[in-house]
């Protein structure tokens, strides 16, 4: 589906509007940039699977977050009828304050830090109403059915299915993947997190462990990031405090992170990463004890 200057001007309060794609669109629909005379925002399709009573919980986020005072979300941008988002026949459209900036720096202990802290304040927040549309075990019977395109089918299947249910973990607000990729960090080194697709009600552990792999483990030599790590995980613990048992889960979470995201990347490199955080696993929750 298009996006005309007509259709957002029709809907949206915004005039003089000029449509321009997304230098670097993400994977969860179709994204791209409005210009307009109030302002700059970025104009969002989800992905097919997301109803229009999905995407409303989701975006109500925007405003509950506002209005915790959570700092780290953009703004939404009501339509002319005060409607979160529009459906023009079954595409469903939204827009969202565009943020000027860029991704930060990956290798930042600094960074990491930071996102810790921020992790931490959002699953600090209490009284958001929905729960999460994501769920990890169907994520994982969706994985188990498309890995007969692994050469190590049996393997990664065995992986998956050693992962612990994460149903009766602590449940908090949660992003479900705060990484550098869905954060834009202003030029007065402020970020903001973008990509609420899957925001709600849900296991903590599953925020915590999408970096623990896949980004503090380097892929090329096999070697662990522990001062990102730990920066990462003492900045968030200090802020929220978690059980020893509980901290166990984050090995489970990213192992089962890595394994869903094996196959967008060097497939076998990505593969040797996960069997040698299995075998180096006690080194690895080292990390986050």
């Amino acid at each position: 589906m298009e996006i005309t200057k007509e259709l957002i001007e029709a809907n949206w309060p915004l005039t003089q509007v000029v449509i321009k794609p997304m230098p670097l669109p993400g994977k969860g629909g179709t994204v791209g940039i409005v210009e307009a005379k109030e302002g700059k925002y970025t104009c969002k399709i989800p992905g097919s699977w997301k109803t229009p009573i999905n995407l409303d919980r989701d975006l109500d986020a925007f405003d509950f977050l506002h209005n915790k005072n959570f700092q780290y979300i953009s703004k939404l941008l009501r339509t002319k009828d005060a409607k979160k988002f529009i459906k023009i026949g079954d595409k469903l459209i939204y827009l969202m304050e565009f943020i000027e900036g860029n991704h930060p720096e990956w290798w930042n202990t600094s960074t990491f830090s930071t996102i810790g802290k921020i992790t931490a304040e959002l699953h600090s927040i209490q009284g958001f109403p929905f729960e999460s549309d994501y769920r990890p075990d169907i994520a994982i019977s969706q994985a188990i059915e498309k890995a007969h395109k692994f050469s190590f089918k049996d393997e990664y299947i065995e992986v998956l299915k050693s992962v612990r249910p994460f149903d009766n973990l602590t449940k908090v607000l949660m992003h479900t993947e705060i990484t550098p990729r869905n954060i834009i960090q202003k030029s007065d080194g402020s970020m903001i997190l973008i990509d609420w697709d899957e925001v709600g009600i849900g296991p903590a552990v599953l925020d915590l462990g999408v970096s623990l792999i896949n980004h503090f483990i380097t892929e090329e030599d096999l070697a662990i990031r522990r001062i990102d790590a730990e920066a990462y995980y003492q900045s968030y613990f200090a802020l929220r405090p978690m059980s020893p048992e509980e901290k166990t889960y984050i090995f489970d979470s990213g192992v089962y992170w890595a394994c869903l995201w094996v196959e967008f990347g060097d497939i076998e490199k990505r593969w040797n990463k996960i069997k040698w955080a299995i075998e180096n696993k006690e080194k690895i929750k080292a990390l986050h004890k």
